[in-house]
């Protein structure tokens, strides 16, 4: 063996062979790397993650519903169609119509009947009106 290669060996070795002499120091700024890292990952979890995504899914879908609702509403309004069951689920009478006065001739009827009780004799709906 000749000394230029022993030497380019040695020299290829000593290339290859890296150990820091200060892997403290360099240990303790990987971490401060790694927790800086970790922040950002937090952060962008709370601003843009799976959960933050499922509620914004959510409101999206409720607001969609509405659209919907409001569309089909105006289309029918613009058709001149009208409600055939009231809010109980019973159905509407084609031929009367129904819009509600009953209910607040009612809601009169009570106002006007409690208005001078005490509230321990007030009555919650036009029935309860003694005769």
């Amino acid at each position: 063996m000749d000394s230029n290669s022993l030497e380019k060996r040695i020299s290829d070795l000593e290339k290859l062979s890296h150990e820091p002499q200060n892997y403290r120091e360099k240990c303790e700024e990987m971490e401060k790397r790694i927790d800086n890292l970790e922040s950002r990952i937090d952060e962008f979890m709370d601003n843009w993650g799976p959960d933050v995504q499922r509620r914004r899914d959510e409101r999206d879908a409720r607001w969609d519903e509405m659209i919907r609702v409001l569309t089909v509403q105006e289309r029918k309004k613009e058709k001149g169609e009208f409600a055939k069951y009231d809010g109980d689920g019973k159905a509407l009478d084609d031929n009367e119509q129904y819009d509600f006065a009953e209910d607040l001739k009612g809601d009169r009827l009570v106002s006007e009947y409690n208005r001078n009780r005490p509230s321990e004799q007030w009555v919650k709906n036009v029935n309860e009106i003694p005769k």
